[in-house]
């Protein structure tokens, strides 16, 4: 399954939309992968997901990103997303996800030392959202393809 994620910013709200561009992998063609999703359901749903990470901001890009570096309060903090709704969404070639960050909703008291506007931490917002659900699906969809065996099939035994 190959996803699509796109990020947008218009009159301070950021959306990440996350979506399938197509189906299919080195080893399953698009048909396959299509009916082991439908033999074997799974979904992604926010309560399962711990919308929390080391971030710091990117040297090069001037973007924040998720890192293994450890908090230092100077150049990588502990990013966390509270508060959302806990919505489901199937894993299948309709899948859309699509959440929005209002930064003008969020509060001083959300900032720190690296992310100290509104903006940069939304951004953080939006990035660590992006990542963990697409971490969530990785994980659904090699759950799902170590099910996609040769049992189905019809052979024919002479006794």
């Amino acid at each position: 399954m190959k996803l699509k994620v796109n990020k947008t910013i218009e009159n301070n709200i950021i959306t990440v939309d996350i979506s399938v561009a197509e189906l299919g992998t080195a080893t399953s063609t698009e048909i396959e992968e299509a009916q082991v999703l439908t033999d074997f359901p799974r979904s992604v749903r926010f309560s399962d997901i711990t919308f929390k990470e080391n971030m710091k901001i990117d040297d090069t890009t001037g973007d924040p990103v998720v890192t293994s570096d450890p908090v230092d309060s100077t150049n990588v903090e502990e990013v966390q997303i509270e508060n959302l709704i806990n919505k489901e969404y199937a894993i299948n070639q309709d899948m859309n996800i699509v959440m929005t960050f209002d930064v003008t909703k969020i509060p001083s008291s959300a900032l720190n030392n690296v992310f100290d506007t509104v903006e940069k931490l939304g951004k953080a917002y939006a990035e660590l959202f992006s990542v963990k659900v697409k971490e969530e699906i990785g994980k659904k969809l090699t759950e799902l393809r170590s099910l996609n065996t040769k049992f189905e099939g019809e052979t024919e035994v002479v006794l």
